[in-house]
C-alpha cells in the first residue's frame, strides 16, 4: 500500500509532451482505500482513475504503434548475397525500421530503388508490419555481374544499401580466342596452345564452366583434355 501526498502530480513524456495526473491524497493498492468501499461511487470512480492511469503509462513504456520517429535503419534479411544476372534474388531484401529506442516502428512507409546494375523491382513501396520490418516484393538483378546495389528509403533518415555479388549466366557463346590456324612440326607441340572465349547471353565472362577439348583428325596428342573457365572467362587446352 502506498500513501501519495496531497495534490500528487505524476507526469509522463510522450513526443515531447507532458500529461499530468492528480490523485488526491488516499492510501491506495490498484483499487479503492479501505474506507471507500468498491461498491460506492467515490470507490467505483478511485478505481477507474487507478486502471486508466496504469493503462496510460503502460502504453506509453511499450514501443509498439507507428510512433515516435523512425531513427534507424538495419537488414532484417537479404543482405549480402551472391545470385546471378538477370535472375530474382533466392532472399527478397527487408529492412527493419527502429525508433530512438531501437524498438521496431509499425506503419512506417520504406521506398526500394535499384543503385546500380540496372535491375527490376516489384513492390518498391511498402508499410513496416508489426515487427517493424519492410520486404521488397522482388528484386531481378540486371545483366552486368558484378556488384549490384539497391536502397531502402525512410523520409528524414539515410538511405540503407543491400550489396549483391552477381555472377554471370551459363554459358551462351564460345568464340576462339588464339591457336588457330597455326603450322606447326609433327611430332612437335604447337607454339601457342589452343584458347577459347566463352560469355553468357548477356557478354559477360563465364567463370568455373567445364571445356572438353578432343582432337577430331590428324591423330595428334592433348597433354589434358578437360578444363574449368578462369576468371576471364579463358580456357585453354593442354599441349599439343
Amino acid at each position: 500500500m502506498f500513501e501519495a501526498p496531497a495534490d500528487t502530480r505524476v507526469s509522463r513524456s510522450r513526443g515531447g509532451l507532458l500529461f499530468p495526473v492528480r490523485i488526491a491524497s488516499l492510501p491506495f493498492m490498484y483499487g479503492p482505500a479501505p474506507h471507500c468501499p468498491p461498491g460506492t461511487r467515490t470507490g467505483r470512480l478511485l478505481m477507474g482513475m487507478v486502471v486508466a492511469v496504469s493503462a496510460f503509462l503502460t502504453a506509453c513504456d511499450s514501443g509498439s504503434g507507428p510512433g515516435p520517429s523512425p531513427q534507424s535503419l538495419e537488414a532484417a534479411a537479404g543482405a549480402d548475397q551472391i545470385a546471378t544476372v538477370g535472375k530474382p534474388l533466392p532472399v527478397s531484401p527487408a529492412v527493419k525500421v527502429l525508433n530512438a529506442k531501437g524498438k521496431p516502428v509499425r506503419g512506417q512507409d520504406v521506398f526500394f530503388a535499384v543503385v546500380s546494375g540496372g535491375g527490376l523491382v516489384s513492390g518498391n513501396r511498402t508499410v513496416t508490419d508489426g515487427d517493424g520490418v519492410a520486404r521488397v516484393g522482388a528484386w531481378i538483378l540486371g545483366p552486368p555481374a558484378g556488384q549490384q546495389i539497391l536502397q531502402a528509403l525512410v523520409e528524414g533518415l539515410a538511405p540503407f544499401y543491400f550489396t549483391v555479388q552477381a555472377v554471370a549466366d551459363d554459358p551462351a557463346t564460345v568464340v576462339i580466342l588464339a591457336g588457330d590456324g597455326q603450322t606447326g612440326i609433327v611430332g612437335s607441340p604447337l607454339e601457342i596452345v589452343p584458347s577459347i572465349l566463352i560469355r553468357d547471353a548477356y557478354g559477360n565472362l563465364v567463370e568455373g564452366a567445364s571445356v572438353h577439348f578432343l582432337v577430331t583428325a590428324g591423330g595428334g596428342f592433348l597433354g589434358q583434355t578437360s578444363w574449368e573457365s578462369s576468371a576471364s572467362g579463358v580456357a585453354a587446352a593442354g599441349a599439343w
